[in-house]
């Protein structure tokens, strides 16, 4: 038993030595005015930087960018787009929960293995029970082992959310028709009179 604790107790610590620098999320919400070739521009700077996009709809734009190029974003959006409307940026430690979550697969893994110890010894009712717990904690690890791919990828890539206006057309200076005859008519009354 103290033998695995040791084990376990190293192995946490050979984690954080691995992972000493602080593992940061960025996530970016952005409003900007775009015109179809910055949308374009956009995903084309996303791609050759080594990021991907995972949405591109007609209002929005969600990217993953390299870390390491968090701060070269905004100057990237302002050169492409007409307009920055908002810039937000927030950062988050992925320290502690990327450690709960080793802890949670590192205690899993000594349960299971335990578990499987004990198969050998259990009769026909231990063993479905036995197989029954051993099936929770393996989908309790790979649950584990999933939210650690998700944290690793986080730490790479930073998410931006990219919302997109188009700019507004131009309205008329003034209601008047270039037809004369047109600008006589009263086309509110005239709607109420004939759908009434």
């Amino acid at each position: 038993m103290n033998r695995k604790i040791l084990i376990f107790i190293l192995l946490i610590l050979s984690t954080l030595l691995i992972y000493s620098q602080e593992m940061t999320s960025y996530s970016v919400e952005t409003y900007i005015l775009m015109t179809p070739e910055s949308r374009k521009q956009i995903i084309e700077w996303t791609e050759s930087s080594g990021g991907y996009f995972l949405r591109d709809s007609s209002s929005q734009l969600l990217l993953r960018i390299p870390n390491e190029l968090i701060q070269e974003l905004k100057p990237v959006l302002e050169e492409r787009a007409l307009k920055v409307l908002s810039y937000n940026m927030t950062t988050r430690s992925l320290d502690f929960e990327r450690n709960s979550t080793q802890a949670a697969i590192a205690s899993r893994q000594e349960i299971l293995e335990r578990n499987l110890g004990f198969l050998d010894e259990a009769d026909l009712t231990g063993t479905l029970m036995l197989e029954k717990e051993i099936a929770s904690i393996i989908q309790e690890l790979e649950y584990y082992k999933g939210r650690l791919r998700v944290l690793d990828n986080e730490a790479i890539f930073a998410l931006v959310t990219v919302f997109l206006t188009a700019p507004q057309p131009d309205k008329p200076d003034s209601g008047q028709s270039s037809f004369s005859w047109l600008n006589t008519l009263d086309f509110y009354q005239f709607i109420r009179r004939e759908f009434r």
